[in-house]
């Protein structure tokens, strides 16, 4: 028994039916052999801290070394990305050129539109919508909609990707959501590069939390699990993590992949995958040359609107992978161009 049972969808590979949960993201069928009491501990408080705010650096991330790698050569293992719209893709172009060139092998991008239920067909005709994501016909999936999710309840959709991802049974590194309001701010090969390639050299396989606390009890969505963490997380049988009260706060999903890996023992380390700040204050004391330039629809959420050249220099040069909460039509005011011309231009062009 496992929480996924009959909730695996359009699984081309087992007709919609779960496989048995254990499979390995190794290419000989077993988990990587690690410790799994190994907890990296959190870094410097004055390095990171625990702010939802916080600008990783660059060596952000400690490579834990778990075996002896001499001589191994790491198998190649794809991401399985979660992109969560509520109508349609935001960015289709970026994202087109994000995954544009990679080997279709190392990633699968799955989608959930919340309030699109016509997307809910096994072969929806998405790409009459999003011209630029052609290149991206075969390795995108659609996940059904889940009106049993809602905002600070978003549990019930990470579990269908979880098992969608886990039931096709090919070699998984692991699982990162992003939400419509996500632009890369680092080319895929060097997400690839840092968290499959270095890390399964040195047999490294801990899950990356923005832990909110030093215990560890909460931690922000944008995350990246392994896929060892997950497939124990959806066999557990001593609850219903699809449940609102078995994860109770503010967000279950903050709350319930944080709690899990520590009492599953699961091994885990604090670092930031996508830089995610709702202050717009925190954003203009801290980040930024021009204070001015920095204008949101809102001040806490805030989503923006517009940037200067200094923020975004800071987010393509951090330790994350991923930056949110920008408008469609966000602009860079000292450049005189949009946001996703900068991110299309200036990074993933060369």
């Amino acid at each position: 028994a496992s929480w996924c049972n009959g909730d695996c969808f359009w699984s081309s590979e087992n007709g919609g039916e779960c496989l048995p949960f254990g499979h390995s993201s190794t290419v000989d069928g077993r988990y990587n052999q690690i410790d799994p009491e190994i907890t990296v501990p959190f870094p410097d408080r004055a390095h990171l801290g625990f702010s939802q705010c916080q600008m990783p650096t660059k060596d952000q991330f400690t490579m834990i070394s778990t075996g002896d790698s001499k001589h191994q050569r790491a198998p190649k293992k794809k991401i399985a990305f979660l992109l969560m719209e509520y109508d349609n893709v935001t960015f289709p172009d970026v994202w087109s050129q994000y995954f544009r060139n990679v080997d279709s092998s190392i990633y699968i991008l799955y989608m959930h539109l919340q309030n699109n239920h016509e997307f809910q067909s096994k072969h929806p005709n998405i790409f009459s919508f999003h011209k630029s994501m052609l290149n991206m016909t075969d390795n995108i999936r659609i996940l059904r909609t889940r009106d049993d999710s809602s905002w600070g309840h978003l549990m019930p959709i990470l579990l269908s990707f979880w098992c969608e991802a886990v039931a096709d049974n090919t070699p998984t590194a692991g699982f990162i959501p992003l939400s419509g309001s996500c632009l890369p701010v680092k080319r895929f090969a060097h997400l690839s590069r840092r968290l499959v390639t270095d890390r399964a050299k040195k047999r490294a396989n801990h899950s990356i939390l923005n832990f909110s606390n030093e215990a560890r009890t909460k931690a922000s969505l944008w995350g990246y699990l392994t896929r060892h963490a997950v497939s124990e997380m959806i066999r557990f049988e001593g609850g219903d993590l699809g449940d609102k009260e078995f994860c109770p706060g503010a967000a279950s999903e903050e709350v319930c992949p944080a709690q899990m890996v520590s009492r599953l023992g699961l091994p885990n380390q604090h670092g930031v995958i996508t830089f995610d700040c709702w202050s717009l204050g925190t954003i203009q004391a801290n980040y930024t040359a021009n204070p001015e330039a920095i204008n949101a629809t809102k001040t806490q959420p805030c989503n923006f609107m517009s940037v200067d050249s200094t923020l975004m220099k800071r987010l393509v040069t951090s330790g994350a992978f991923f930056a949110r909460k920008f408008e469609p039509n966000a602009f860079i005011q000292d450049m005189q161009i949009p946001v996703r011309a900068y991110i299309k231009s200036f990074l993933l062009n060369k």
